[in-house]
């Protein structure tokens, strides 16, 4: 099985106003057909996602590159809980998240250095995310993690996800502070797409995160309650 190597590094000289968490990691580990990539980044004591910048050379790029610039909103250094990088397989986006244990790795204001570290999502480059022929049963070809919507909700919201085979599937979810508020699935689910919905009415209003498990694959997301 190919590996995606992103390297990750802790970045930073003397503290300005500007800040930079750059990452570089090559398009060839990725699956055939893959669309263009995009990262984020979960950044803070508060969680909350920041959006990489995504460059590389015209044409077929050699590397990558992910730089979260986010000048006056990132002041001092702040831990690094996790980075997601996904890519559209074949219509479906597909996400691989890498966390890191608490504290171990920080946002530190100041200039980028060049990347140290390999971090390794563990990709699939095995999975062909080529159009499917005509005919072709639709399901998915690998895990996937949508957005809950609405979002922001009230009180109640909807999350899909995809299984590309069966697998035990655990969906939490958490308050800012870490606390598991409701369990929403617990159970051997076939392949396919899924969904369930989440019922807040007895919840009070803020940011909750959403977390899977299902085999190997694992992955977070945000959504607020608005009451």
């Amino acid at each position: 099985m190919k590996k995606l190597m992103l390297s990750a590094a802790v970045l930073g000289l003397a503290a300005t106003a500007m800040a930079e968490y750059q990452i570089d990691f090559d398009p060839t580990m990725l699956p055939a057909g893959h669309g263009y990539p995009s990262c984020s980044a979960m950044i803070g004591f508060v969680p909350a996602s920041y959006s990489a910048v995504m460059s590389g050379p015209s044409g077929f790029p050699e590397m990558y590159h992910a730089v979260w610039t986010n000048d006056d909103q990132i002041l001092t250094p702040s831990p690094i809980a996790s980075i997601t990088m996904s890519f559209d397989c074949n219509g479906q986006m597909v996400s691989y998240i890498s966390t890191f244990a608490p504290f171990s790795t920080f946002y530190i204001p100041g200039p980028a250095n060049p990347p140290e570290n390999p971090t390794d999502f563990g990709v699939d480059g095995s999975v062909n995310c080529n159009p499917i022929p005509v005919g072709t049963e639709d399901l998915p070809v690998a895990f996937n993690l949508a957005d809950a919507f609405p979002n922001p909700f009230n009180p109640s919201t909807t999350i899909n996800f995809a299984l590309p085979q069966a697998e035990l599937v655990k969906l939490n979810v958490f308050n800012i502070t870490g606390q598991k508020v409701a369990t929403l699935a617990n159970e051997m689910m076939v392949r396919g797409n899924h969904e369930v919905t989440f019922d807040a009415s007895a919840l009070s209003s803020g940011v909750y995160m959403y977390t899977i498990e299902a085999g190997n694959f694992t992955a977070t997301k945000k959504m607020v309650l608005v009451k």
